[in-house]
């Protein structure tokens, strides 16, 4: 977001552009100007892809209480409405700033400049991190779990020590599988085998 403020604020970053007779004539951008713009915007679309992707699952671990994180079917319904909520509200709180920002920061953009409209959201986007990092030590903050390529690595280590393992006879199905009273026994066909 600093770098696409800097192409408003910084004359070498932005094409010229000059007024003769009440029409405005503007040079072709520049290969650095292109990239530096291409760039900025680059930057701001891994960042929001890094932002998005972890807020809702960091605001949910703030919502379930201590002794329920990281156990999922020992949710109780009370907490179960409080996540519920969150999501409604997160998504709500997140269509209101695009709402705002294609209102109010066009506003700012048509009545006080390019400069002033590109550097409202950098000087917000300070101010939010200033008060995410200090409030850092009211969070909850979760364990990382191991990674998914571990799990994956795991999975094809036990499969590879287990390729000579002879399957089961299809009469000792019953046995493998758990099956409730009352219902048909559902149990992998030969297609799967």
């Amino acid at each position: 977001m600093t770098l696409l403020w800097l192409t408003a604020m910084v004359a070498v970053a932005r094409p010229s552009c000059e007024n003769n007779m009440g029409t405005n004539t503007c040079s072709s951008p520049t290969p650095f100007q292109l990239v530096f713009l291409c760039t900025s915007f680059g930057l701001m679309s891994i960042g929001t892809g890094g932002i998005r992707s972890s807020t809702v699952a960091f605001g949910a671990d703030q919502i379930v209480s201590k002794s329920n994180r990281g156990h999922d079917e020992d949710m109780t319904p009370r907490s179960d409405e409080a996540v519920g909520s969150f999501f409604n509200w997160f998504c709500f709180s997140m269509y209101f700033a695009v709402m705002f920002a294609l209102t109010f920061l066009v506003y700012i953009q048509d009545h006080m400049g390019w400069k002033v409209g590109f550097g409202v959201p950098p000087v917000l986007m300070f101010l939010g991190t200033i008060l995410f990092f200090s409030a850092s030590s009211l969070y909850v903050k979760a364990k990382p779990k191991p990674s998914l390529l571990t799990g994956l690595a795991q999975v094809l280590v036990a499969s590879w020590r287990n390729r000579h393992h002879e399957f089961p006879s299809q009469q000792s199905t019953e046995i493998l599988y758990h099956v409730a009273q009352g219902s048909t026994l559902k149990s992998p066909g030969d297609k799967l085998r």
